[in-house]
């Protein structure tokens, strides 16, 4: 769409598709294109685009950055704890903590003292 828009050409949003022609001739992309392109050329559909911009965008950009990194701080720890709970005993010991937050930390505890 940024670059439909940099070539000077006209770009309109069409945000809901007809549900009862949805309903009766199917749910495929082509249906729901020509669909849109109909609602355009009628003047039903004739919504300006977000310009992906501005202030709303950089605050949607940090969210998604954020929720990235919840999730990939999520994955890691679901890792560290399968790899303690299969591990053998006497390690486990040394790293096995009730409070799942401190397991991280029990782990670099270890690979600190490893290191020296």
């Amino acid at each position: 769409m940024k670059y439909l828009q940099t070539q000077n050409v006209t770009v309109f949003e069409v945000n809901q598709p007809d549900r009862a022609l949805r309903r009766t001739a199917g749910k495929t992309d082509a249906v729901d294109a020509e669909a849109a392109a109909r609602a355009v050329i009628a003047g039903r559909s004739l919504a300006t685009p977000k310009t992906g911009i501005g202030d709303a965008e950089d605050l949607r950009q940090m969210r998604l950055v954020k929720s990235s990194a919840v999730k990939a701080q999520t994955t890691a720890i679901n890792q560290l704890t399968g790899l303690v709970v299969g591990a053998e005993p006497a390690l486990r010991d040394q790293h096995h903590s009730p409070q799942p937050g401190l397991r991280p930390a029990a782990a670099q505890h270890r690979r600190t003292n490893a290191d020296e």
